[in-house]
């Protein structure tokens, strides 16, 4: 055998063996399980989120694009993949949903194939909206970061909670790990325990949130909490959350009354 058949040989076993490994992956298999359908597709999004992989984010990118699709190769194996754009003759390439790498042949070539060889995979508005407050939870920007722990502590989901307590690990924006605390107690809020719920009022009353305030008002109106404990604590929440923002408002006027002075003793002494 030359050498250069040997080289081109070893390459090609060692493409084959990458792309098993990579095709047996947590990561590989959750994007194959986005190609499903309800609550099947709903877990796939939301561990390929818990991974942290921006390769198997890029799945759900695709998804929101509606550009991930399955073919079958010629092997008779289905694959999650998302197609580039149409060339002259029709045809789409296609990259691997997990990766982006291209999709080759058996001889190596990168496979192009008409569209209707494809299978679209579609999202209901729901997963959309959470697909996309997945990727801002990873997202660089610490704000955006907030906002989407927000939404996913309303969704009060326990399969969500493992996905906010890593968010929470490495969080280091101050505000927003404030934010994400919040919403981990939010999502406690729908625990069957009621030391669990009594506990995730307390500490959302020391968190002063707004959105608890308006919940626990709700609540103890409309009489939807049974457990006395909690009851009792959703009243001490509401008044200490009363009170912080009593007090907070009197140190604000008094800042901007001060403020005032300040610059009508400055504009004075100019005269």
């Amino acid at each position: 055998m030359t050498r250069p058949l040997a080289v081109a040989l070893v390459a090609l076993i060692a493409g084959f063996a990458s792309a098993q490994t990579a095709a047996d992956t947590p990561a590989a298999q959750h994007v194959r399980a986005l190609t499903g359908r309800g609550a099947a597709q709903t877990a796939a999004a939301i561990e390929i989120a818990k991974l942290r992989d921006a390769d198997a984010d890029m799945a759900i990118q695709a998804l929101l694009d509606r550009n991930l699709h399955t073919y079958t190769d010629a092997a008779g194996e289905t694959i999650a993949v998302v197609a580039g754009e149409t060339a002259a003759d029709g045809r789409v390439p296609l990259r691997h949903a997990y990766g982006g790498a291209p999709v080759v042949d058996a001889a190596g070539a990168h496979v192009a194939v008409p569209e209707d060889a494809l299978t679209a995979v579609t999202a209901g508005r729901k997963l959309r909206k959470l697909g996309r407050e997945l990727l801002r939870l990873n997202g660089p920007d610490p704000q955006a970061r907030r906002s989407a722990a927000f939404f996913l502590g309303r969704q009060q989901d326990d399969t969500l909670m493992p996905l906010l307590m890593a968010a929470r690990d490495s969080e280091r924006a101050k505000w927003t790990l404030r934010g994400i605390d919040e919403a981990i107690e939010v999502t406690r809020l729908a625990d069957e325990d009621p030391q669990v719920r009594a506990r995730a009022v307390e500490r959302l009353a020391a968190l002063h949130s707004g959105y608890a305030l308006n919940e626990f008002g709700k609540a103890l109106e409309a009489g939807s909490e049974t457990d006395a404990d909690v009851v009792e604590a959703m009243r001490r929440a509401v008044a200490r959350i009363e009170r912080w923002g009593i007090l907070t408002d009197v140190v604000q006027t008094t800042w901007n009354g001060l403020s005032l002075a300040s610059i009508l003793g400055v504009i004075a002494v100019g005269l």
